[in-house]
């Protein structure tokens, strides 16, 4: 199995010779986005928001997989793909905001209690949730690129992640690091982050499918 700095340098290669299709991929999604954030009122715009960044991307996630194989990637092409994975983007993205809101509503809790026992409940839940963001690094790319179902992409994922726990985890932390450095200028964080880290998933996955412990995942 390749090396994590391969696939940063793969994953930056890659990038650098798609950077204008990354760009207008990134545009698109944020024209998408707008409303949520810019028109509606706060409920809707955050039931808006849920219901898009799935879709969204799952179908980025498909289009950024075909970088390695020379094939066009057009923001037509993304454009077409939102609704092939609609239903399936909408149940994954739903749940993910579910645990993420419960993180929100522990730390909002103890905000207004104060109590040490609020406090450890708030910790041990944003771990707990963690746990889960960190398993799911690879549903995407598995549901999109291999043509696993929702759930078995998530358990598949999830046993991944067991298998390959230090991987996951420096992979994350990679991650994480491109996150923060491109937030320092919030145009580079919204104009290329998005097409970025869907690239790299694709590209950890297809990594830690080629190693042989891997190998009996269904397909």
């Amino acid at each position: 199995m390749n090396s994590l700095t391969h696939i940063l340098q793969l994953t930056a290669r890659e990038s650098y010779k798609n950077l204008m299709t990354i760009i207008l991929l990134n545009l698109t999604v944020l024209i998408l986005l707008s409303p949520g954030v810019l028109l509606l009122h706060v409920y809707v715009a955050v039931a808006y928001l849920i219901l898009l960044i799935g879709p969204l991307m799952l179908a980025l996630t498909y289009e950024t997989g075909n970088f390695d194989d020379y094939e066009k990637v057009t923001v037509k092409g993304f454009l077409k793909t939102i609704p092939k994975y609609a239903g399936k983007g909408i149940l994954f993205g739903g749940a993910m905001c579910f645990f993420a809101l419960i993180v929100g509503s522990a730390w909002w809790y103890h905000a207004n209690t104060g109590s040490q026992w609020t406090f450890v409940l708030a910790c041990f839940q944003t771990y707990f949730v963690g746990m889960i963001f960190i398993s799911q690094l690879y549903t995407m790319p598995l549901l999109t690129q291999y043509g696993y179902t929702l759930k078995d992409s998530m358990f598949a994922s999830v046993k991944l992640f067991i298998r390959h726990p230090l991987y996951t985890l420096g992979a994350c932390l990679q991650l994480w690091c491109l996150a923060a450095a491109l937030l320092f200028t919030v145009v580079g964080f919204l104009f290329l982050y998005p097409a970025i880290y869907t690239t790299m998933t694709n590209n950890l996955t297809r990594n830690v499918l080629m190693s042989d412990r891997s190998r009996d995942l269904p397909v």
